[in-house]
């Protein structure tokens, strides 16, 4: 157990991005991400929490400096956002961002404990081993760890910056959708205009024509 809590450490933080990420993709209107994927979300992530404070494994994460307020607030925090998340319409943009800084103000908690349990677990490999080889051992697997968060780190960046492109894919759509049914109604309203009977026109302010039809110039 005191070799596996800091993988399960780092896995209480991917988890919380990977559900903050999916509250994005369900408002973008992902169609592989709906209610149901938030709620599974919901269930890992309390089981995630639940692992690390219980049993072997609990016991060591939970000595960690930090870890006792950090799952206090993350069970808080889910209890609070639950209801909200049983709920969630894609169209309930207020309620999605609710939900997101909610888990937000869990970030800098649990990656704080992450690091604290890489660095409390390279330092027990390091206890084990006299020599000079057997210690630089120990600081190669807390360089692993850590280059091997900087990478998810990474790949969360990446997938906040596809969210953003997908955003503005689907604004510059709907602008361009809008812009064609103007004008389709103005090419309606021309033609309507042309093909009337009666006489009409249009003049501005200052009693210029702007427009007239054929029957009245006839």
């Amino acid at each position: 157990a005191r070799e596996s809590f800091a993988h399960f450490a780092a896995q209480v933080e991917y988890e919380l991005f990977i559900f903050i990420d999916d509250l994005d993709r369900f408002r973008l209107g992902d169609p592989g991400i709906d209610r149901n994927r938030l709620d599974d979300r919901l269930n890992i992530f309390w089981g995630r929490l639940e692992t690390v404070s219980t049993g072997k494994v609990g016991a060591h994460y939970m000595s960690l400096w930090g870890a006792r307020e950090a799952i206090g607030r993350g069970y808080e925090t889910l209890k609070a956002i639950e209801p909200t998340v049983q709920s969630l319409d894609r169209q309930d943009v207020a309620a999605i961002e609710g939900v997101k800084r909610a888990l937000r103000t869990l970030i800098a908690d649990v990656h704080n404990v992450t690091l604290e349990s890489i660095v409390t677990q390279a330092k027990a490999r390091a206890s084990l081993f006299a020599g000079r080889e057997q210690q630089l051992d120990a600081f190669l697997l807390f360089l692993t760890v850590s280059l091997a968060l900087g990478v998810a780190l990474v790949a969360l960046l990446w997938l906040e910056r596809r969210n953003l492109n997908h955003l503005r894919q689907t604004l510059e759509r709907r602008v361009q959708e809008q812009a064609e049914a103007l004008a389709r109604t103005e090419l309606l309203f021309r033609s309507a205009i042309a093909a009337s009977p009666a006489e009409i026109f249009v003049r501005d302010a200052e009693g210029r024509y702007l427009m007239v039809n054929q029957a009245w110039e006839r």
